[in-house]
C-alpha cells in the first residue's frame, strides 16, 4: 500500500489480471471508514475482470498494428528496391521506411566498396527533423572499422556503448560525426 493522502480511510484494489499476468490494479479509495462491503467487491470484482480483458485486447491490437506497420515498412522497402536502379534513392527509402518503425536519433546507409577496401556514409536522416542527408564523403578503410568479411549475414553487431569501441571508426566517425551532416 502507498498512502495518498491523509484523508483517505478505506480502499479496495482489485487486480487487472488475465491468467496470472497482472496488467495493473483497480483502486478505489474513499475518506471513510469501511467504506466498501463484499457487495461492492463482488461488482467491483466483475469490472476488473472486463476490464482486464479490455486492457488485454487493447495491448493485442496494439502489437497487431506496430507488426503490421513493420511488415509494411519492409514492403516498402522491398517495392523501392525492385523500383529504382538509383542507390540514393534507394539508401532513403531505406533509412526513411526503417524510421517509421525502429525508434531512434539517427539513422545511416554505409556503402562498402571491395574493391578499394573503403567504407562510406551514403545517407542519414536525423529523426528530430525528419530530414535525410545524402553522403557528405566522409569515408575510411576496413582496417579503422569493421572489415565487412567479419560480419555474419542476418545477425547485427551491436555495440551497447560506443565509447567502449571508440577505436572503431563506426563509431568514432558515425555516431560521433553525423552532427556534421545537419
Amino acid at each position: 500500500y502507498v498512502p495518498g493522502s491523509d484523508d483517505i480511510r478505506s480502499e479496495l484494489a482489485l487486480p487487472l489480471k488475465i491468467g496470472e499476468r497482472v496488467l495493473g490494479i483497480l483502486d478505489l479509495e474513499s475518506n471513510r471508514v469501511n467504506a466498501f462491503g463484499p457487495e461492492d467487491e463482488r461488482l467491483l470484482s466483475s469490472v476488473a475482470n472486463q476490464a482486464a480483458i479490455v486492457l488485454w485486447n487493447a495491448s493485442l491490437f496494439a502489437e497487431a498494428r506496430a507488426r503490421a506497420t513493420r511488415f509494411e515498412a519492409v514492403n516498402e522497402i522491398a517495392r523501392a528496391v525492385s523500383s529504382t536502379l538509383d542507390p540514393t534513392r534507394l539508401d532513403r527509402a531505406i533509412v526513411s521506411q526503417l524510421a517509421r518503425v525502429v525508434p531512434c536519433d539517427r539513422y545511416a546507409v554505409l556503402r562498402y566498396d571491395p574493391e578499394h577496401r573503403r567504407v562510406s556514409r551514403a545517407v542519414v536522416l536525423d529523426a528530430r527533423t525528419n530530414l535525410a542527408h545524402d553522403g557528405d564523403g566522409l569515408d575510411w578503410s576496413y582496417e579503422e572499422g569493421l572489415d565487412p568479411a567479419t560480419l555474419v549475414p542476418h545477425r547485427a553487431e551491436h555495440f551497447a556503448d560506443l565509447s567502449t569501441t571508440a577505436h572503431l571508426a563506426e563509431a568514432r566517425l558515425v555516431a560521433h560525426g553525423m552532427a556534421s551532416m545537419l
